[in-house]
């Protein structure tokens, strides 16, 4: 019984010391690089995929959301994301209390996914502003 004991232990042990060597081998666990459990992802942005590679973790029940940088090397949070520095959110976005925002004169993008300089509903404005100079021009070229 003291042998079966002894074995199981030694198993346990080495099983162990084989899987930490592995998470801590693949520790790094960037986009598109091999995993075999989501421990072996980075935290937050990441999860191990089907494929068994690191890919941005897209969330919809728990509302995380992260896409691959511009340069594909790494997964970033688009707005209103939690990031702990500027180069966790997406390009022209900052990290403003722990939350992805866009910068200063940069609006967020219809579907959240980029900062523009695209106002929203500013289209619907400006053509309403267009019509009515043009009606302001006619009406003082007729009177």
């Amino acid at each position: 019984m003291k042998k079966l004991v002894c074995c199981v232990l030694f198993f346990n042990v080495a099983f162990s010391a084989v899987s930490a060597g592995y998470a801590q081998e693949h520790r790094s666990g960037e986009l598109n690089e091999p995993c075999q459990l989501y421990t072996h992802c980075r935290q937050n942005a990441y999860v191990c995929a089907k494929n068994r590679t690191c890919q941005c973790y897209q969330g919809y029940v728990v509302r995380k959301f992260y896409v691959p940088d511009k340069f594909i090397e790494k997964c970033v949070g688009v707005i209103d994301q939690p990031c702990q520095y500027d180069d966790h959110c997406i390009f022209d976005a900052f990290c403003s209390n722990k939350t992805c925002k866009c910068k200063e004169n940069l609006f967020q993008s219809e579907d959240g996914y980029s900062c523009t300089t695209f106002v929203p509903g500013a289209s619907t404005q400006n053509k309403f502003v267009g019509a009515l100079l043009v009606f302001i021009l006619l009406f003082i070229r007729i009177t």
